[in-house]
């Protein structure tokens, strides 16, 4: 964590909500979990295609963009919205 300075860059970026939009697409397991308590309300979009959610799709879209000092499990590397994707 040290090498890439997180702190610095959430202390600029997690005061205002960024527009940007990131897909979290998994293939094998289906789309992440949109009510898991660390990206509730990162979420924007959800594109269902009715194959169930996945735990590697919902990890990596905690490592994108958990909310960030709020107590609960891990902080992402980003304020964005998310949008899930199942292929």
């Amino acid at each position: 964590m040290d090498r890439i300075g997180p702190p610095k860059a959430w202390s600029r970026q997690f005061a205002t909500k960024s527009s940007i939009k990131v897909a979290v697409m998994e293939a094998k397991e289906g789309e992440f979990d949109k009510t898991h308590e660390d990206v509730v309300g990162q979420v924007s979009a959800v594109h269902k295609n009715n194959t169930g959610v996945g735990d590697h799709a919902t990890h990596v879209a905690g490592t994108i963009a958990a909310t960030g000092n709020n107590g609960l499990g891990v902080v992402g590397v980003a304020n964005v919205e998310l949008v899930s994707l199942a292929a």
